[in-house]
């Protein structure tokens, strides 16, 4: 449930680094998280545009269904 609520945190955020500003080791968590969520579902639930990580139309997707559990 933490997974889930980071990338719910992640999309009302618009992204990881507006989910967890000025603090580097959260937002490694939140990409680490995120990141088993995609090995759990094996989907791509976020991607890299130079420093900004957002999520994709599937993470968003899936945020959307956890907004309800979290």
């Amino acid at each position: 449930m933490e997974r889930l609520a980071a990338l719910v945190e992640v999309d009302d955020a618009g992204g990881i680094a507006n989910a967890a500003p000025d603090d580097d080791s959260r937002q490694s968590l939140i990409s680490r998280q995120i990141s088993q969520l995609e090995e759990f579902f094996d989907t791509e639930l976020k991607n890299k545009t130079g420093k900004t990580v957002r999520l994709t139309p599937a993470g968003k997707h899936l945020a959307k269904i956890g907004r309800a559990h979290v």
